[in-house]
């Protein structure tokens, strides 16, 4: 009885040093919400709760359940550095940038993933396991910096040009990828076209595995696929930047004898999802299109059908999370008309009354407001404070 008893209690001690293990080791959410208060650092989750608080860290970018961090290096080589840049006289030297922050990557509970480096500066966040890094920067003429770009995975591991993740995590970082990348992307579509039908790379979209392209004799934008394949001839219609699947483009027209132009919504297939009527477009998602009709002077909503699902006189700021930011013209205590933002839902159920200066999209329930005062607060889905506000430093 008594070792039936002993047993019992060792495996109730292992079972709980498990779910311990365990607990501290799973991430509560894959996504956070990174605040600046007073000079620290946190990261709490959707609900409030502090993931990270109140650290040194100068940058925290928590995605995919990884953070990655920056914090001041203590290497003072960078000093001299600088230094001699400005002492120097003639502009004929490369010199070689040493880093004053090191990058490192670290889980939800502060444990260190990828151990802090000056090997390479890491740009951004995770993206499908992947994100961008820095290294071997020169000053050139004492006014251009150059860069090797590359990416890492969750282990460390660096790939520059040549590799088949490159290619796939590309997208997500088009704004601060280098144009070796784009050139080698490009001689990658063209291999088999004669020189009457190159392909000329105009843009990669964020979020969509498509490219804009011309051909070497025209003028004219189309779409192609990540394989090369055409999915909208080059065409008349002026196409902006694809995001999530769809873009906006303008058509000339004249109104009232005067020439104007009117936007509509294309998708990556060709479809026409909204006709050109709009003086204003603003794909949000996939899913929901904020527009502006200048005839009738009215905002709305538009659902990826072409279909309208909400209209207001007031104007549109965003739409976030199925709630509509609205910016109201109010009167305040001086009797001066100013303007405030709000939310209300899809039904026109007012969610906060218009007292905002700002209102950030929401990011894992969470959306960051300010107040005229300078402070910052964040507000869930309904509303309700769950940090009240406070200045920011």
């Amino acid at each position: 009885m008594f070792i039936m008893y002993k047993k019992s209690k060792i495996l109730l001690i292992l079972l709980l040093f498990c779910q311990s293990v365990y607990s501290q080791n799973k991430c509560p959410c894959e996504y956070g919400t990174t605040i600046k208060i007073k000079g620290k650092t946190s990261l709490i989750d959707s609900l409030g709760n502090y993931l990270i608080k109140s650290t040194d860290y100068i940058y925290i970018d928590f995605n995919e359940s990884l953070a990655v961090v920056h914090f001041q290096s203590e290497n003072k080589e960078f000093e001299k550095i600088n230094s001699r840049l400005l002492e120097q006289e003639t502009a004929s030297k490369v010199i070689k940038v040493i880093p004053d922050v090191l990058s490192a990557v670290i889980d939800c509970n502060g444990r260190f993933v990828i151990r802090p480096t000056d090997k390479y500066f890491i740009r951004g966040n995770f993206n499908h396991g992947y994100a961008m890094i820095e290294q071997d920067c020169f000053y050139h003429d004492m006014k251009r910096l150059t860069c090797k770009k590359g990416f890492i995975n969750t282990k460390g591991e660096a790939f520059f040009a040549g590799t088949p993740e490159y290619d796939y995590a590309y997208k997500y970082f088009w704004g601060c990828s280098d144009k070796f990348l784009f050139d080698s992307l490009q001689k990658q579509i063209n291999i088999g076209r004669d020189s009457s039908n190159r392909v000329i790379l105009y843009s990669i979209d964020k979020k969509s595995s498509v490219y804009r392209f011309t051909y070497s004799n025209s003028k004219q934008i189309g779409v192609m696929n990540r394989k090369g394949e055409v999915l909208i001839e080059p065409t008349s219609l002026q196409l902006n930047r694809f995001t999530n699947g769809v873009s906006v483009f303008s058509v000339d027209t004249v109104i009232n004898e005067k020439r104007t132009y009117l936007l509509g919504l294309i998708d990556t297939n060709g479809v026409i999802r909204i006709k050109p009527l709009y003086k204003r477009l603003n794909p949000v998602n996939g899913e929901i299109t904020i527009f502006y009709e200048g005839e009738r002077g009215v905002y709305g909503l538009i659902n990826k059908n072409g279909q309208i699902v909400y209209e207001t006189s007031e104007t549109i700021v965003d739409y976030t999370d199925n709630l509509i930011v609205i910016e109201y013209e109010i009167t305040n205590e001086k009797g001066k008309k100013i303007e405030k933002l709000g939310l209300i839902d899809t039904d026109g159920h007012t969610i906060v009354r218009p007292k905002f200066e700002d209102i950030y999209h929401f990011e894992n329930g969470l959306a960051k407001v300010e107040l005229k005062n300078g402070k910052v607060g964040y507000i869930n889905h309904k509303g309700e404070y769950v940090i009240r506000p406070k200045r920011e430093e």
